[in-house]
């Protein structure tokens, strides 16, 4: 079943190699440009605490913080400041709207990490702060948001180890946490999550990681785990992932032979194994829906 995304959260295109960070710049231009005649929301920001019974907030064209009244709208299910331009640290306040089932923050200029109290939306399902401006450790209250489905934590710079409770996330469908600056490995309580259709991970720094974690992960359509450091061997069943569109593995230090039946899947169009490890023969032929392609052996 599609996702839905908040109004204004646009889905990211599929026509581009790996985890290339986006240029939240050029975005924010190209929207205003789109945007132009349209009049600014006439609603302020210390509007919020005379709105107690609103179940559904999304405003564009919005500067500055977020002020701390928004944590008197506790009935709020869905709130979208995605896609603006405000900035300052995130308010702790966001942590009492308790009923919240979907989150946007991303595609703004904050600064600051996310707020320990973020762990207290416990019923959230949707939670998007891509390319927002975020930085530090994920908190470890997150541990409490075992209903979400998606997680869009992308381009910003989160610092740190991926938290292993991740792992308990049965629920999670897409996991982006591309263009950040986590140290470590990628948890191997990551196996559990074999509902994912959509997994991100890049650039991880000092630690070295297996593929063991997505033996199960068979529902994947896009699996990117580009640049980082992982030492293993492609999973010899990853045939059986019927539904893959997109792999990239490129930048590792993946070894062994590339298994031939990548090249008979008839779901993936996308391939990008460069600069590993591997060795091996390639098959004289590949099914035709594999569009791009890039392979390089030792």
């Amino acid at each position: 079943m599609q996702q839905k995304l908040p109004k204004g959260h646009k889905r990211p295109s599929k026509n581009t190699e790996g985890a290339k960070k986006q240029n939240p710049e050029r975005s924010r231009r190209e929207r205003a440009k789109n945007r132009k005649g349209q009049e600014s929301s006439n609603l302020t920001m210390s509007n919020f605490g005379q709105m107690t019974s609103l179940r559904d907030l999304g405003l564009n064209n919005l500067t500055g913080p977020i002020s701390a009244s928004i944590g008197n709208l506790t009935g709020l299910l869905y709130l979208n400041f995605g896609i603006n331009s405000l900035s300052g640290k995130l308010p702790v306040e966001l942590g009492k709207l308790t009923e919240l089932k979907s989150l946007a923050l991303g595609f703004n200029n904050f600064s600051g990490p996310l707020p320990f109290e973020l762990g207290n939306l416990s019923k959230l399902e949707q939670l998007y702060f891509d390319s927002s401006g975020v930085s530090g450790e994920i908190p470890p209250s997150f541990a409490n948001l075992q209903n979400l489905y998606i997680m869009w934590g992308s381009n910003n710079e989160l610092t740190g180890r991926i938290p292993n409770f991740i792992g308990n996330w049965s629920a999670l469908q897409t996991l982006w946490l591309q263009g950040n600056l986590f140290e470590g490995s990628i948890p191997p309580s990551f196996s559990n999550l074999t509902s994912l259709t959509d997994l991100r991970i890049s650039d991880i720094s000092n630690g070295s990681s297996s593929l063991a974690f997505i033996r199960e992960m068979k529902s994947l359509t896009i699996l990117i785990l580009r640049n980082n450091n992982i030492s293993d061997s492609i999973p010899a069943n990853i045939g059986e992932y019927q539904s893959l569109w997109q792999l990239d593995l490129s930048f590792n230090n993946i070894t062994g032979q590339v298994p031939g039946s990548l090249f008979r899947m008839s779901s993936l169009s996308h391939l990008f194994l460069g600069n590993n490890k591997l060795d091996g023969t390639l098959p004289t032929s590949k099914s035709a829906t594999l569009l791009n392609m890039k392979i390089d052996q030792k």
